[in-house]
């Protein structure tokens, strides 16, 4: 099921970039009330699995770390 995995990408996109959610429905091809619902829904499941949450902690440093050197390549090439 790839409902789960999109949430936690639409959730990650909302909490990592400052795109409104209806520039984050446009990327998914979905609808900004369906962003609103999946970060609503992350957000809960959060506060009742700390598995989760390590594993969005891990999502978000990989995340950055790519973005800091896809920068960094940016600047030197």
């Amino acid at each position: 099921n790839i409902v789960f995995p999109r949430q936690i990408a639409q959730y990650l996109s909302r909490e990592l970039t400052e795109y409104s959610t209806t520039e984050i429905g446009k990327e998914f091809n979905k609808d900004h009330t369906t962003v609103m619902h999946a970060y609503e829904k992350i957000e809960n499941t959060l506060h009742m699995d700390a598995s989760l949450e390590e594993t969005l902690r891990i999502l978000k440093k990989k995340i950055l770390i790519w973005l800091f050197f896809s920068r960094i390549r940016g600047i030197l090439e």
